[in-house]
C-alpha cells in the first residue's frame, strides 16, 4: 500500500486576492450611507414690528381667596362676608366677589356677626306717586335706605334681586309697599290676603253726598284673582277746596279697586295713598325711602 502525501503537497497555496483600488470622490458630494445630511443653520427672521411691552406679573388674586387666607374660612363664607359688606380693601367696603386685590393692598373682614344667622329679608317702601313698577328697583338700593332704620338687616345684592313685590299699587298712587323673599310673609299677605285690611286715603273731586258714600260702601267690584275684597268701608276725612279726602278700609285690596268704587259712586279720583297694611303703617317713613321689617312687627 502506497503512503498518501501530506496535504501541503497535494494542494498548492492560494495567493491573496488583490484589493481593488477605490476611485477618488468628494466627501461632501457623496455622504456616508446611513447618515442624514446635516441641516442648514437656522437664521433668525427679522421683523419691523416693535416688541410688545412687558405684562406685569402681579395680577393679584380674587378677593374671596384673600379673605380665606386672612381669616381661615371657607370660600362660601368669604363670599357671604363680601356680599354683606363686611370686607374692606384699603379701608373701603367692597361687595364685588370677582374683585382682584394685590399683595400690597390691606384686606380686613368683620367676623363679629355669624354669617350662618341668615334670615329672609322683608322691606317696607314708601312709593312716590307717578313711579311705575318697573322703576321701583332703583328705590331699593342702599342709597335709599332710611337713615333711622333700626332693623339692623344686612341686605346683600343677591337678596335684593330676589325681592318680590307682594302688595302692588297703581303707578299714579303712592304709599306703603311690601317687598319680601320670606315665604311666611308671602303666605300672610297673598294666600290670606282677603283677611288683611288696607287703609287708603282717596282724594276725589268736589263734595261727597251721603248717598254717594253709601254707594261706595255697597260696591263689591270683582277682580280677576281669587282674592277679591270682602268689604269696602268709606268715610269722609276732610275737604280742602274742591277736593274731598275719603278714608277707604279695604280687605284684599288690588290695584284699580279705588278707581272702580269711585266711578260706581259718580266720583272722580284725583289722588290715592296707602297708609297702612294690616297692623303696619307708614308712620314717619319718608317718601322714596325704605326700611327693614323689625323682628317683632307683624301684619
Amino acid at each position: 500500500m502506497t503512503p498518501r502525501p501530506p496535504s501541503s503537497a497535494r494542494t498548492p497555496a492560494r495567493a491573496p486576492a488583490p484589493t481593488p483600488a477605490r476611485a477618488p470622490h468628494d466627501a461632501a458630494a457623496a455622504p456616508s450611507v446611513g447618515r442624514k445630511p446635516p441641516r442648514p443653520p437656522v437664521r433668525p427672521v427679522r421683523s419691523n414690528v416693535a416688541p410688545s411691552p412687558a405684562v406685569p406679573t402681579d395680577e393679584g388674586v380674587r378677593l374671596s381667596k384673600r379673605v380665606m387666607a386672612e381669616i381661615g374660612c371657607s370660600r362660601a363664607e368669604a363670599e357671604r362676608l363680601i356680599e354683606e359688606g363686611r370686607v374692606q380693601v384699603n379701608g373701603k367696603v367692597v361687595r364685588e366677589i370677582p374683585r382682584r386685590v394685590h399683595a400690597h393692598q390691606r384686606v380686613e373682614a368683620d367676623t363679629t356677626l355669624p354669617t350662618a344667622l341668615r334670615v329672609p329679608v322683608t322691606l317696607l317702601l314708601h312709593k312716590p306717586a307717578q313711579v311705575a313698577l318697573a322703576d321701583l328697583g332703583t328705590l331699593l338700593l342702599d342709597e335709599q335706605r332710611w337713615p333711622q332704620d333700626r332693623s339692623g338687616l344686612v341686605v346683600t345684592p343677591r337678596q335684593q334681586s330676589q325681592l318680590r313685590d307682594i302688595t302692588p299699587l297703581e303707578d299714579a298712587a303712592s304709599g306703603l309697599m311690601v317687598w319680601t323673599q320670606s315665604p311666611a310673609v308671602v303666605r300672610k299677605l297673598v294666600d290670606e290676603g282677603s283677611l288683611i285690611e288696607h287703609e287708603l286715603m282717596a282724594d276725589v273731586r268736589g263734595s261727597v253726598s251721603p248717598e254717594q258714600l253709601q254707594l261706595i260702601n255697597r260696591a263689591q267690584p270683582q277682580a280677576d284673582n281669587p282674592h277679591a275684597p270682602v268689604r269696602v268701608q268709606a268715610s269722609i276725612g276732610h275737604q280742602h277746596g274742591d277736593v274731598t279726602r275719603l278714608r277707604l278700609a279695604v280687605k284684599g285690596y288690588w290695584p284699580g279697586l279705588a278707581l272702580a268704587v269711585c266711578d260706581a259712586a259718580g266720583l272722580t279720583l284725583v289722588g290715592l295713598k296707602r297708609i297702612r297694611i294690616g297692623r303696619l303703617s307708614l308712620k314717619d317713613l319718608p317718601e322714596g325711602q325704605w326700611r327693614g321689617l323689625m323682628g317683632y312687627e307683624r301684619f
